[in-house]
């Protein structure tokens, strides 16, 4: 706030004006702000009970183990690309760097179940479990919808010059990481090409209306990756899922 301004003459100088006078935007950050900064001061407090806390139950040990596994920066850098590239072996490979994938050898259905089993995280169909806020003795599993790579403003206006200055910046980062992955092609832009018009595809999807169809679609397909992750039967799902997002729409044509 800037208590010098006359709150009756400029409001918003009162309110913003020391802000605006004073942005310190962290390093590696587009924005900062109250929400921000409450977030920054969260992840300090996590990280001081991860060094000097003492783990109690598998679930904490893991992610302590998970923490000190990150942190350990020099490991990291000693192992190199070969984890990676084991991760990636494990749920079918990736075209980009490996010379013999198949598609028909590929199942993206299980591709999907071992990542999030693997990382527990689902970066294709999140999936995650929550608590019922009408019941807090009871948990749900909650569905999100998936995360674009690039914004949307940037699909919806792919040939305007700002559009292709980005997607030309995405597409140097891109072949960056596939060499340093140890990739034997020189040229990646028809992989590149594809990552784009598969991100075009999927920001359709999420703009499209939701029709009764597609929705039933879309739960035998969470059903069928729920059951492959978990390897056993959960007719539970069908009374957790309450409302199916929108941005789900015409999922099949992706699947």
């Amino acid at each position: 706030m800037d208590f010098n301004s006359d709150p009756c003459k400029d409001f918003y100088s009162y309110c913003c004006g020391g802000w605006e006078r004073n942005p310190q935007i962290p390093k590696g950050m587009n924005k900062y702000g109250a929400i921000e900064e409450l977030q920054i001061q969260v992840f300090h407090k996590i990280k001081d009970i991860f060094e000097k806390g003492t783990p109690n139950g598998i679930a904490v040990r893991n992610a302590f183990t998970f923490f000190t596994s990150c942190m350990n920066t020099s490991a990291i850098e000693s192992r190199g690309i070969l984890p990676f590239l084991q991760f990636t072996a494990e749920w079918g490979g990736w075209p980009v760097i490996d010379t013999s994938w198949s598609a028909k050898k590929f199942h993206p259905l299980s591709a999907i179940a071992k990542i999030q089993l693997k990382t527990g995280y689902g970066y294709i169909i999140p999936i995650i479990i929550v608590t019922d806020p009408k019941n807090t003795r009871r948990k749900l599993i909650q569905i999100d919808q998936p995360s674009l790579i690039n914004s949307e403003n940037i699909l919806q206006k792919k040939n305007e010059e700002s559009s292709k200055k980005d997607l030309k910046d995405f597409e140097y980062f891109f072949s960056k990481v596939a060499g340093l992955l140890d990739a034997r092609k020189s040229n990646f832009s028809a992989d590149f090409s594809s990552i784009i018009f598969n991100d075009i595809r999927c920001w359709y999807v999420l703009e499209s209306p939701t029709n009764s169809m597609q929705i039933c679609c879309i739960v035998h397909f969470l059903m069928d990756l729920c059951h492959k992750i978990a390897a056993t039967s959960i007719s539970i799902l069908d009374e957790n899922i309450q409302k199916v997002p929108k941005k789900f729409a015409t999922l099949e044509e992706i699947h």
